[in-house]
């Protein structure tokens, strides 16, 4: 396994929006994919062993030893999240700040940090992540 069996039991706890959050992260940090990540907990879960053909693809040794990490480029659609009511999505505490924000009606997640973003539905927009500072245009 790349993962550690302490973080999978700790995957194994979480639910919905923290474990998918958490997942990123730990992807990043050992260099595997997300999906790698996911059969990983779903076979630790299951209480199997990770398939050693999937260990031993190149793809996955070159994202081990690689020295910086992989650029993915933007999505060319965001990633909603489902019901972004559950969300505090207040950046800007300025009256303007507070107009624009009873305009949110859709929660998307940051291309880069997977930050949960508040947007209204026009398109096409440009949005500045408050927790990386990276601007991304969406147009669908």
């Amino acid at each position: 396994m790349a993962v550690p069996e302490d973080v999978l039991l700790a995957l194994q706890s979480m639910d919905g929006y923290e474990q998918m959050l958490a997942m990123d992260k730990i992807a990043r940090e050992h260099g595997v994919s997300v999906e790698q990540l996911g059969a990983e907990l779903q076979s630790f879960i299951q209480g199997g062993v990770s398939t050693q053909s999937q260990m031993n693809s190149p793809q996955h040794k070159m994202d081990v030893f690689a020295n910086e990490p992989t650029q993915k480029p933007a999505p060319a659609t965001p990633r909603y999240i489902d019901d972004p009511s559950k969300l505090r999505m207040r950046y800007d505490p300025s009256v303007e700040g507070g107009e624009r924000q009873l305009d949110v009606t859709q929660a998307i997640l940051c291309p880069t940090c997977s930050a949960p973003l508040g947007i209204p539905s026009t398109r096409p927009i440009k949005v500045m992540c408050p927790n990386c500072a990276t601007e991304s245009l969406f147009e669908n």
